[in-house]
């Protein structure tokens, strides 16, 4: 009975062991974040696409991403335009924040 028990304890240490890395590393996972000039909207595909080092990025959004322009944190996609400077974090395949500094066109 006590190698049974034993056996049983073995597994879950195991199951632990393996389980709990992986999801410290999906709470922990960092946010990416890119920094330049809005060259295109699409309000139907929810993207954003900006000039990032001389390349243009195209950024998912759904509903969760916050926009934020100057002071108003409420604004929507379409409130953002083309030749605003952004910067934009990422977390998975969809934008979770884009910041407009002041709400000015550069």
């Amino acid at each position: 009975m006590s190698k049974y028990i034993v056996g049983i304890a073995t597994v879950i240490a195991l199951a632990i062991v393996v389980a709990v890395p992986s999801f410290a590393k999906d709470k922990g996972a960092k946010a990416a974040s890119v920094e330049g000039a809005i060259t295109a909207v699409d309000a139907t595909a929810k993207t954003v696409t900006v000039k990032v080092d001389g390349a243009d990025k195209v950024i998912k959004t759904d509903d969760a991403t916050k926009i934020k322009i100057g002071k108003n944190d409420a604004a929507t996609l379409a409130d953002l335009k083309v030749g605003m400077e952004v910067k934009v974090s990422c977390k998975g395949e969809c934008a979770a924040m884009i910041a407009v500094a002041h709400g000015k066109k550069k």
